[in-house]
């Protein structure tokens, strides 16, 4: 079983290369970590008290209501989760396991802290990963899929502020993946694949 992350800002076209690729090829499957409460508690576990409690700050700073705030704090502590359960996939045995915004998509959910930040935390876990990334065509063809399909970040963040973070994060995360993750492998264009 081989585990790969596929990461990229909103609207990079993820679900669409998932499903592509699941559909091409029979030995990839897509493998949820968000459909599984217990993989909150796993996360909890993996992390422990500081690191829960860094990610519960975080998740607090940014410019969302209280409820949006507590579902980025679930997500982000969900993605650690993959950690212990990986073990528990044997099932998988000659299978490639597509991972849905894993932990490398971590830094594109806490917008109001400095990416360095996030990946000091995950540098140990960034270590292990091998990771997809989908690199954005351009922020016009991102402002336009964002505006037909909408995304909830848009009812707190102009659309402007939303994809200029983003691409600053992309740039930054270009930059930084190739030393940090076990391997790289980065995706152009694929939105019009």
């Amino acid at each position: 079983m081989e585990l790969i992350e596929i990461t990229g800002q909103p609207c990079s076209g993820k679900t669409n290369f998932i499903d592509r690729e699941t559909k091409a090829d029979k030995s990839i499957k897509k493998y949820d970590l968000r459909r599984n409460l217990a993989n909150f508690f796993i996360g909890i576990y993996y992390l422990g008290y500081s690191r829960t409690k860094t990610l519960l700050f975080w998740s607090l700073k940014e410019d969302v209501s209280f409820f949006f705030k507590l579902n980025i704090f679930r997500n982000s502590v969900i993605k650690f989760s993959i950690f212990i359960t990986n073990y528990k996939l044997d099932k998988y045995k000659n299978t490639k396991l597509y991972v849905d915004e894993g932990i490398s998509h971590l830094p594109f959910l806490f917008l109001k802290i400095d990416t360095f930040k996030v990946l000091k935390f995950t540098n140990k876990e960034l270590l292990k990963t091998k990771v997809i990334f989908l690199k954005s065509s351009s922020q016009l063809e991102i402002k336009e899929r964002l505006q037909r399909r909408g995304h909830k970040r848009l009812r707190y963040l102009s659309l402007n502020i939303f994809v200029e973070r983003n691409m600053e994060i992309e740039d930054f995360l270009l930059k930084k993946y190739p030393e940090l993750c076990k391997d790289l492998r980065i995706k152009e264009n694929v939105i019009n694949v």
